[in-house]
């Protein structure tokens, strides 16, 4: 039976897109956290069904710097969605909301993730 939803708490070190998108770099490493996590929903939502996304960064107050806007975190999260093949496309999404949460120790840093079939 196929789920119309499924949600992650995914315990990682947030990363925005720009930089060095290397192998073993930051970006990659914070994509693949989140790609591995997801890998067990692969083909969870069919090429047909579009999709609402919603995410919540959990971050650091401290490391909240110039750049760190949450517009900069969709791509990795985004692109870890679609490498683990949770959705069959990316253009199957067709609503994204973006949560930033500012964090304090001992809490851990993270993404929640939720995807859901959208409603009609």
């Amino acid at each position: 039976m196929v789920r119309n939803m499924i949600e992650k708490w995914i315990p990682c070190k947030p990363v925005t897109f720009g930089g060095p998108t290397n192998r073993g770099g930051k970006y990659w490493t914070f994509k693949n956290e989140i790609k591995k996590k997801l890998k067990s929903m692969r083909g969870h939502f069919t090429a047909n069904t579009d999709v609402h996304v919603s995410f919540s960064v959990c971050i650091l107050r401290d490391r909240l710097k110039r750049g760190n806007d949450l517009d900069n975190f969709a791509k990795p999260i985004i692109d870890a969605i679609d490498k683990a093949e949770v959705i069959a496309s990316e253009k199957q999404i067709a609503i994204i909301n973006m949560k930033r949460e500012l964090i304090d120790p001992p809490a851990k840093e993270g993404v929640k993730i939720m995807i859901r079939r959208k409603q009609q």
